[in-house]
């Protein structure tokens, strides 16, 4: 019997590149590596696993990491795996494992000749360098075809073979052929609403809970949840793009949204995690209410159950930044609602025709892709011109930074069109989701549906609003509402009979 047969404590290391069809799965690495063990008389201690990590390298492979400390504290003897390419296909790591760690395979058994060990992992490097060749060119293809590098399934599309036969577990692709991505209009239309929702303001959470209890079809099997709504949202893939290496190129498939749809998205998106957007807001004029003091946002809490505002500047850093301003919530919507009542219709016929306004919208982006156009071209032509007059880089160097910054500029512009365009809404469209929101504000006709309590002060109507709506009527109200200023009271208490509650109240209106 040798020394490592002697051995009584093993551990067992489970490497898997791919969790597809055709693998070595892990399990079937584990039953090998356990049979081994009990060949040889020796307890298992615990098993080690990475999953979906390539073997060329352990930067990512934190269970490679842990059994290697684990071994150096004597946690166990030896180490087995179901080949050698599992613990490494880099030599001179592979090298560096066999000196600090006793090891055994299931196909190549104990390794205690190190030469014989040596030879096996330069037969597995000379392998990953191949696979690897094959692999880049495999890569290139693809994109050069327009097709995503993974190959996988994209939610709201049908990978299909060249003769439209759609690709699943019982028509499989045969080898090296090109598979495209058609759109399948069932969950297309669902990924469709999903950027509807939340670029209207929706929040994610709200619109998850809503797809799980319709029963959608989700893009896996764990349903809807945000952080999944968001790595499918995210995917450039949707607006016609395919990306590698942080990289976009253009994609052979169908897009599921215009550019300015993209860029509607992406800049929500942005805003929200910046939070200059009201995250889910419950109410709906939330974002849009200032402090007349120092400028700062109006926050809606509650005081004595009483829906209340109160400036946001004197909350986080108190009287030295601000006097503070304080206000019913009740108070400054009647104002807008009477506001709405004296301008909607005056509004709504200054507003361009619904043809006036996409056109509009349309002609920005136009010109912003002039603009951007005509930055890279005085870049370009002067890059050329130092170029054929010698000029030194170290000469040139501020003169193409202050015009690259003319392209980042003219960029930013034409991102900012596309979005524009991207939420166009028509005027019709605008003014019926204001009426509606009215309604639901507790507003109908000329007197609003809300009780007045014994002491004379008017409070929301009890009826909650659902998210879609509160996000629906707020972004109709920005469309018209640059924001809503609160002003100091104009008397020397809440009751003084003198008091203009009115004029507390400004609404400053976007420019037509």
């Amino acid at each position: 019997m040798t020394e490592l047969q002697q051995l009584k404590r093993a551990a067992i290391y489970v490497r898997q590149s791919q969790t597809e069809d055709g693998s070595i799965s892990s399990e079937l690495q584990e039953g090998n590596c356990r049979k081994l063990a009990e060949r040889y008389g020796w307890d298992v201690t615990k098993v080690y696993d990475d999953l979906d990590i390539t073997g060329g390298s352990t930067r990512r492979r934190d269970a490679y990491k842990e059994l290697r400390t684990d071994f150096k504290t004597g946690k166990f003897d030896i180490l087995l795996a179901d080949d050698l390419s599992r613990f490494n296909r880099n030599t001179a790591e592979s090298a560096q494992l066999h000196d600090e760690i006793p090891t055994a395979t299931w196909k190549e058994g104990i390794q205690e000749n190190r030469l014989f060990t040596d030879i096996l992992s330069a037969f597995n490097a000379d392998f990953l360098r191949k696979i690897s060749e094959r692999w880049s060119d495999a890569l290139a293809r693809r994109i050069k075809n327009g097709l995503p590098p993974s190959g996988q399934k994209q939610f709201g599309y049908d990978r299909t073979l060249p003769n439209g036969t759609v690709i699943d577990k019982d028509n499989k692709k045969p080898s090296g052929v090109l598979e495209s991505y058609v759109l399948n209009e069932i969950e297309a239309e669902v990924v469709r609403e999903a950027y509807r929702r939340y670029t209207a303001g929706e929040g994610a959470r709200t619109i998850c809970q809503d797809f799980t209890a319709r029963g959608l079809p989700s893009a896996g099997p764990n349903g809807w949840y945000p952080i999944g709504f968001f790595d499918l949202l995210d995917k450039t893939f949707y607006s016609g793009k395919i990306s590698h290496d942080g990289q976009e190129f253009t994609g052979s498939h169908e897009a599921l949204l215009t550019a300015s749809q993209w860029k509607k998205y992406r800049k929500e998106r942005e805003e929200r995690k910046k939070q200059t957007k009201p995250r889910n807001p419950k109410w709906m004029l939330s974002g849009l209410v200032e402090c007349g003091q120092c400028g700062g946002k109006m926050l809606s809490h509650m005081a004595r159950g009483v829906p209340n505002l109160l400036c946001a500047t004197y909350n986080a850093r108190g009287k030295s930044a601000c006097p503070g301003t304080f206000r019913k919530r009740s108070k400054v919507q009647m104002a807008v609602w009477w506001w709405l009542g004296a301008h909607l219709d005056e509004w709504a016929s200054a507003m361009p025709s619904d043809e006036e306004g996409k056109l509009t919208a349309e002609t920005n982006v136009a010109n912003a892709e002039t603009g951007l156009e005509a930055a890279r071209d005085k870049y370009s032509r002067y890059q050329r011109f130092a170029f054929e007059s010698s000029i030194r880089a170290e000469e040139s160097k501020d003169t193409l930074a202050e015009y690259s910054t003319e392209i980042d500029e003219a960029q930013a512009v034409l991102d900012e069109a596309l979005a524009e365009l991207g939420g166009f809404t028509p005027a019709a469209d605008v003014h019926e989701q204001i009426s509606n929101g009215a309604l639901l504000m507790g507003f109908s006709g000329e007197r609003p549906k809300m009780y007045e309590r014994p002491d004379g002060e008017w409070e929301d109507a009890a009826e909650e609003i659902s998210e879609a709506s509160t996000a629906q009527f707020r972004e109709a109200l920005s469309k018209i509402i640059e924001k809503v200023i609160v002003h100091p009271a104009t008397g020397k208490s809440p009751r003084d009979p003198n008091r203009d509650h009115r004029s507390e109240v400004e609404v400053v209106p976007r420019k037509l």
